[in-house]
């Protein structure tokens, strides 16, 4: 229990360092898995700011696993703005 709490403490001043952000802070866990000693991970992102971020910080990217299903008129402009703006690594492929 009480790496349990070390960890936690962790994560809540690396959620500290990003307070008031509007984007998640991929630190955060960086910082977990830097303390527990794993050194390479598969990561599921379309976030290539993502990958970049865990690289500097010691943590070797073996494979970037996409997360992404076919748009529809609800989410379609957020994720072509996803895309677009921070080049997120999406097709975009159009619902059947």
């Amino acid at each position: 229990m009480e790496k349990d709490q070390y960890y936690m403490n962790l994560a809540l001043q690396e959620a500290k360092k990003g307070r008031f952000q509007t984007w998640k802070n991929p630190l955060v866990g960086a910082v977990i898995v830097k303390e527990l000693k794993i050194k390479e991970i598969n990561l599921l992102t379309n976030n290539p700011d993502k990958i970049v971020q865990l690289n500097d910080y010691g943590i070797k990217i073996n494979k970037r696993i996409p997360l992404e299903i076919a748009p529809n008129d609800v989410d379609r402009f957020y994720l072509q703005t996803k895309k677009k703006r921070f080049h997120h690594l999406l097709e975009l492929k159009e619902a059947e």
